[in-house]
């Protein structure tokens, strides 16, 4: 397919990223990428996930060009695993995109950056965190359920393999820094990523490079007058709830004992902890809602009762423990607001923005209010970062 002039100039800017980026840059880059899809508004889109280099997606983001509507505005860096990050629905359907509405037509100062991604993993979403500073976050939410904390590394699912195998001067790096909570997962991701076996070679930066040409190419065409898929109605079809009414639920309880065995032992809120006390910028933490359609002992087809009991109450005591906003949504919808046990449909993605809306809306505007008394630099938050990270 011949190429376009938006695609050509994706690519030149993509292999000047690729000449100059640098791991661990303490500054904000200077050079960002046209979009690769969904304008900017998501890391990822739902078409499939090929493009795994931070480097590339981040600079695609909005969370690199976005020029503030407001003064002071601030930048809510969101979170989290595929049901945070909307799949698989349009991001206009998302609850951080009604948000961001909201916040255009009351005109507060803030804007939610969905820095969300496709997969379930705790571990990925530090690398993000980690990756994602030099962008400078006022406010950091994070979404996240029990599925994430997961108590595998290396982690089976080919995804997330591929994802810090192409991520990996970055892994190697966070590993080094052994942030606390995570370095016990990290240093095993660090042995296999240092094997000579997986050595990293340009052909890896030059494959992705590759992939994020042809999403370009692809959303370039999308976008073609004649060729732009209609809207989709409300609540379309193919996001009607699947219930899962009929499931084994010893099985489910064999899967909670092998999977998640001492899973509290690796603590994705103990490093946004150390990194929040490093850089001074608040947190918050939702503990994202799981559709209950109960069978015997089970939730649901992921969680016990008594697995997911214990996961909210330790949820709850350690983000309070670290001065933490907290809010527990995890039984804040019905069934039939899911698409499935975890990920939420267009109706249940407006219901959490109005639940969230006061929320949000109570505590930036005390952020904004201590910023306006107490000043800080934000272009001294990624040295500060790397500074508290090292131990």
């Amino acid at each position: 397919m011949r190429r376009t002039s938006s695609t050509w100039l994706f690519s030149i800017a993509a292999l000047l990223v690729v000449s100059t980026a640098a791991v661990g840059e303490t500054h904000r880059p200077s050079l960002c990428l046209p979009h690769l899809f969904e304008e900017g508004m998501r890391l990822n889109d739902t078409a499939g996930i090929w493009v795994y280099w931070l480097e590339l997606l981040l600079r695609q983001h909005e969370v690199c060009w976005r020029v503030p509507q407001q003064p002071d505005e601030l930048r809510v860096f969101l979170y989290g695993n595929s049901a945070v990050f909307g799949y698989s629905l349009r991001p206009q359907d998302s609850f951080a995109y009604g948000l961001n509405e909201r916040f255009d037509r009351r005109r507060i100062p803030a804007h939610i950056f969905n820095l969300g991604f496709a997969m379930t993993y705790q571990l990925k979403d530090a690398l993000i965190m980690r990756a994602s500073l030099t962008y400078q976050p006022d406010v950091i939410v994070y979404g996240v359920t029990l599925s994430d904390f997961e108590h595998v590394a290396p982690s089976p699912f080919f995804g997330i393999m591929q994802f810090f195998d192409v991520n990996r001067a970055l892994a190697l790096q966070f590993a080094a820094e052994r942030p606390a909570g995570l370095e016990e997962p990290l240093e095993i991701y660090r042995s296999l990523l240092s094997m000579v076996s997986l050595e990293h070679s340009p052909a890896q930066q030059l494959w992705q490079l590759g992939a994020a040409i042809r999403a370009a190419a692809r959303e370039h065409a999308r976008r073609i007058p004649g060729k732009t898929s209609p809207d989709l109605p409300d609540d379309p079809e193919w996001t009607a709830r699947r219930r899962t009414l009929r499931y084994d639920c010893g099985r489910i309880k064999e899967g909670i004992e092998q999977r998640f065995k001492d899973w509290q032992q690796w603590n994705i809120l103990a490093y946004l902890k150390q990194l929040s006390d490093s850089t001074g910028v608040p947190v918050a933490i939702i503990n994202w809602p799981v559709a209950n359609e109960p069978v015997d002992d089970c939730y649901n087809v992921r969680y016990t009762n008594a697995a997911l009991a214990e996961y909210n109450q330790w949820l709850a005591e350690q983000a309070h423990a670290a001065g933490f906003a907290y809010i527990d949504l995890h039984d804040f919808l019905s069934p039939e607001d899911f698409v499935d046990s975890l990920h939420v449909a267009p109706r249940g993605h407006r219901k959490l923005a109005e639940r969230l809306a006061p929320f949000l809306d109570t505590w930036l505007s005390h952020i904004a209010s201590d910023r306006r008394t107490s000043p800080q630099t934000a272009t001294d938050i990624p040295s500060r970062v790397s500074d508290g990270v090292q131990r």
